[in-house]
């Protein structure tokens, strides 16, 4: 907010063309939420433009072809969307799935569903840990499919009471079963979950799983046990879909070497194979926007993600 309030106020205090697209390029750069930056962008062109084309309407208007003047007006429009709406696509094709994506979810999903037959009988509360060190997609479409109560996630801060609050809520409906996905990311008062070692200079994470069965066992007097699913989620048989992207992405990959086109990836943008700049697709991370259309619908059906967010039943 602070960098476009100051890219605005150099536009509005007429500063040099490069002093302000040095500020216009560190804010862009300073967003992930493509959606947002697109709509920026749409704001910052039509607050450069007008002055030209306002002298160009008042030209045409003392010329007596006061239509030309609004066609001018109507083209800095088009242009400005047409800004706009490119980085938008671009948003959309750094944000899309890569191949194993949705059989990681598939088999979160799957197990979900065994863990929930487990769980009825005895009348448990599970918890059940999966992928997701910086962004919780994995556990948020998982958790969706496989009818999670509770959604976990590095993106949205949770609280302990407000999980206890939900399943009170649904023991209280004669509900026999709980089921909470969490991601291994999610933190716990802002910190993470961490083993003692390290791979590769990364911090290996783990055990918020057994940490919050543990807790909530203690808070809701409920039998709990806990599920993670590590490696399971990277292995076995893709998924149809995941088979025929891996197939698409070789042969793009191939087209590309044939080109000479090299530092580039492919992604799938819209049903077509593109390629863009490995830099540009590894720039920012996807990250789980916990004001999104997914997760406003997943709380209109009664999943909590353990914030303080009012849930239907």
């Amino acid at each position: 907010k602070e960098q476009a309030t100051a890219t605005l106020g150099l536009v509005a205090a007429g500063m040099d063309g490069a002093t302000t697209a040095a500020h216009v390029s560190n804010l862009f750069a300073s967003f992930s939420d493509y959606p947002k930056l697109a709509a920026l962008s749409f704001l910052v062109f039509n607050l450069f433009v007008p002055p030209c084309v306002v002298a160009i309407a008042a030209t045409f208007r003392e010329m007596g072809q006061t239509k030309w003047g609004w066609f001018a007006l109507g083209f800095q429009m088009f242009v400005g969307y047409m800004l706009a709406l490119s980085i938008y696509q671009i948003g959309l094709l750094v944000a899309g799935a890569g191949f194993g994506f949705w059989t990681a979810v598939s088999v979160v999903s799957d197990n979900l569903d065994r863990l929930r037959t487990t769980a009825d009988s005895h009348k448990r509360m599970m918890v059940v840990e999966v992928m997701g060190r910086h962004a919780g997609w994995i556990a948020l479409y998982g958790g969706i499919a496989g009818g999670a109560d509770v959604i976990l996630i590095p993106e949205i801060e949770f609280k302990l009471e407000e999980i206890v609050k939900k399943v009170e809520l649904l023991k209280a409906l004669g509900q026999r079963e709980i089921i909470i996905v969490v991601s291994e990311g999610a933190k716990i008062g802002g910190k993470l979950l961490t083993l003692d070692e390290e791979t590769k200079g990364e911090v290996r994470l783990g055990g918020i799983a057994s940490f919050l069965s543990t807790k909530l066992e203690t808070l809701t007097g409920i039998e709990t046990r806990y599920c993670v699913l590590g490696h399971v989620q990277r292995g076995g048989s893709p998924i149809a879909f995941d088979r025929v992207l891996g197939v698409r992405c070789g042969a793009k990959a191939i087209e590309l070497i044939e080109q000479g086109k090299f530092g580039e990836t492919v992604a799938l943008h819209r049903n077509d194979m593109v390629s863009m700049p490995i830099e540009e697709a590894v720039r920012t991370l996807h990250l789980v926007d916990g004001e999104s259309q997914l997760v406003s619908e997943a709380k209109e059906i009664g999943i909590s993600f353990g914030d303080d967010t009012a849930y239907p039943f």
